[in-house]
């Protein structure tokens, strides 16, 4: 074999590296402003599972994954992967609410009067009538905090008729089925304005069995093929939803927990990352494939990405990573342009993604709870069966956590920006590599 042949040979196979190596098109803020605004809209109405906000959540996924180009690659041969899961149903319509004062009994309508936002898992209190427990909506506005307690009794919210909370009370009660309980849960019941009896009070609350009604879910999968790999995946995931509308927290009345942050911030990256990779051309498109998720019911418990990985699209063995993006909205003090690894000694993941990472200008550093987290997310789902799945953060745990403040407006849009550009050399770096990352432990 002639010298100039072997250097020829060379030159083409570092040509090609170098073209697989091209630098990625940049992501943009007014692009992540608009995709997380929707996302984190008081119009889905905090995404709950289930709930019709999480549905039209899913319904924008899907249409996003179309018009990027990517395939439908659930079972069924949509972009919806399907599960069950059981449920009950408390016929609303069926409820009781009784006031007794000084020997005078006042009988409350069901719908007019009051609407069931958590009922009693034995489906009723007491047989005897008990005190309540009473709160405001209008004062926890004007004061900043509650107009009274929780205790292990009924509460009764008074709620204006023209807010989301009451809203999303009407008809029925379908839930999730509760875990097992040797105690019954106190019912929370919202009652209109002026329903409350001055004074002192004793109620009778009474809701009929819950019935088992079976809840039908879904995740959004698309898939982009890859090149001489294409038989192998990197599954690139976050959860979509979120704890819906509930109670107010702290020194607000809002009702909607929006979670902007958990996790609109890591949805918006997927579908982020899912519109650059499927816009590259020939000569960058990843040679292993990229499957795009983006799970339901991660808040209940990941029941989403259980599901997925009980029944994946693809065999488990061929799905090389699993890159799991939460709550990278939010940045700690100090630690803008930072990213953390969960569970990062369990493989080689971090020594892979750290450099990408880097090439983008994001520095990877430790979180005190990153070994916790590691089971907490729905990478977790994955690696229980072997796959090297973790989630990547770029934030902490911060005060609205679970609250309604988690807002759009409190995004750090630019650091934001610059971690899901930084995810895409993380994605393009496993898609693109010869050898998979190894478990350790």
């Amino acid at each position: 074999m002639s010298k100039s042949f072997v250097s020829m040979i060379l030159l083409l196979f570092v040509s090609a590296n170098l073209r697989g190596q091209e630098r990625l098109p940049r992501i943009l803020v007014k692009e992540v402003a608009e995709t997380l605004s929707f996302l984190s809209s008081d119009a889905l109405a905090g995404r709950d599972t289930p709930s019709p906000g999480l549905n039209e959540a899913a319904a924008y996924i899907r249409k996003r994954f179309e018009e990027a180009g990517l395939k439908p690659a659930a079972k069924n041969g949509t972009f919806f992967d399907h599960y069950q899961r059981n449920g009950q149903r408390i016929s609303s319509s069926g409820s009781r609410l009784t006031f007794v004062v000084a020997g005078k009994i006042t009988k409350a309508q069901f719908g007019r009067d009051f609407r069931i936002y958590r009922a009693p898992q034995s489906g009723y209190v007491d047989k005897k009538m008990i005190q309540p427990a009473r709160m405001k909506l209008a004062d926890a506005a004007r004061k900043g905090l509650w107009a009274g307690r929780f205790i292990p009794k009924p509460l009764l919210i008074e709620t204006p008729l023209d807010s989301g909370l009451w809203e999303s009370c009407a008809g029925d009660l379908l839930k999730l089925k509760p875990s097992p309980s040797k105690r019954a849960s106190a019912p929370i019941l919202l009652v209109r304005p002026g329903l409350l009896p001055a004074g002192k009070c004793l109620v009778l609350v009474n809701t009929p069995p819950a019935a088992k009604s079976p809840i039908k879910l879904k995740n959004v999968v698309g898939l982009l093929p890859g090149t001489d790999k294409r038989g192998e995946y990197i599954l690139v995931s976050a959860h979509y939803d979120h704890l819906g509308i509930g109670i107010p927290r702290g020194r607000t009345s809002d009702t909607i927990y929006n979670g902007a942050d958990d996790d609109a911030s890591g949805t918006t990256a997927v579908i982020e990352l899912s519109e650059l990779f499927a816009s590259l051309g020939v000569q960058q498109r990843p040679r292993r494939s990229i499957l795009f998720v983006c799970f339901s019911g991660e808040e209940k418990g990941l029941l989403g990405s259980k599901a997925m990985a009980a029944a994946p699209p693809v065999p488990l063995a061929s799905i090389v990573a699993n890159i799991n993006i939460e709550m990278i909205g939010r940045p700690a003090k100090g630690k803008r342009k930072c990213a953390w690894i969960t569970g990062e000694s369990r493989s080689d993941f971090s020594d892979i993604a750290g450099p990408a990472l880097r090439r983008a200008g994001i520095k990877l550093v430790k979180f005190s709870m990153a070994e916790q987290l590691y089971y907490q997310s729905d990478n977790y789902s994955f690696a229980t069966r072997g796959v090297v799945a973790h989630s990547i953060s770029a934030g902490s745990i911060h005060k609205d956590y679970h609250r309604p403040t988690d807002e759009f407006k409190n995004i750090d849009l630019k650091h934001m920006t610059a971690i899901v550009n930084g995810l895409a050399e993380v994605v393009g770096e496993f898609a693109r590599r010869q050898e998979r990352p190894r478990m350790t432990k």
